[in-house]
């Protein structure tokens, strides 16, 4: 008993009444084409480094404005 894992309930439902064909959400989505997300992290990465760049540079400047 100590060693046991504990397992998720598997949860399988299958919608009785849908229709692919009518649903209009569906077709909003492949209206619409998003980026990948590894495109979004290589943007956001360069963001990151001016964003810390940006952070770095008022630290100094305040430092030596400062001192």
């Amino acid at each position: 008993m100590l060693f046991k894992k504990i397992k998720h309930k598997n949860f399988d439902y299958t919608p009785r009444f849908y229709k692919p064909e009518i649903d209009e959400e569906l077709k909003k989505r492949e209206k619409f084409s998003f980026r990948s997300n590894a495109t979004r992290s290589r943007t956001w990465g360069k963001r990151n480094i001016i964003f810390w760049l940006l952070i770095f540079i008022v630290v100094i400047y305040l430092y030596l404005s400062l001192s």
